[in-house]
């Protein structure tokens, strides 16, 4: 018989494959290096993630609740890949060099530590609120510490391009 669930969940395992080997095709073995690089990475493979998490989902709801894909995709993919392009772009449009100071990278673990925590969340609601406040206040850490790290930054006039 026709299930519309299980197309769904086949469609988003396929989607999740298919991101998963552009990830890795993308040479990962070099993005180590640079963190400026490694967060939108990091922030990209939580798309297979996400999709395959959705697609499970599409499977039975009660094992993977819809809300871990979700928060996989919006607080994963999303956060890290906006945290990744304010700073990289703020730098770059500031005339500072493009490099993830220790700083910066506290900021992306931070967010990369609230998008796990929610996800693991949804999985146990016994200690579900205790982990979203945690993930909450990760989140808090990785964006008001992009305030405190570069609205100075924001606020001068463009600095020389260092040679």
């Amino acid at each position: 018989a026709f299930s519309l669930p299980l197309v769904f969940a086949v469609g988003f395992m396929v989607l999740a494959g298919m991101h998963l080997v552009r990830l890795l095709r993308w040479h990962p073995e070099l993005i180590w290096r640079d963190g400026l690089l490694l967060v939108l990475h990091m922030g990209y493979g939580f798309l297979p993630i996400g999709f395959a998490l959705m697609g499970f989902s599409f499977l039975n709801d009660e094992v993977v609740p819809l809300v871990a894909p979700i928060h996989a995709l919006s607080t994963g993919a999303g956060g890290l890949m906006i945290i990744g392009v304010m700073c990289r772009a703020t730098l770059g449009h500031t005339g500072y060099p493009l490099v993830a100071t220790r700083g910066t990278l506290v900021l992306f673990a931070a967010v990369f530590s609230a998008a796990i925590l929610r996800i693991v969340a949804a999985f146990d609601l016994e200690i579900s609120m205790g982990l979203m406040r945690a993930s909450h206040l990760f989140w808090m850490i990785g964006f008001w510490g992009f305030v405190a790290l570069y609205g100075g930054k924001l606020m001068r006039p463009r600095a020389e391009p260092r040679r």
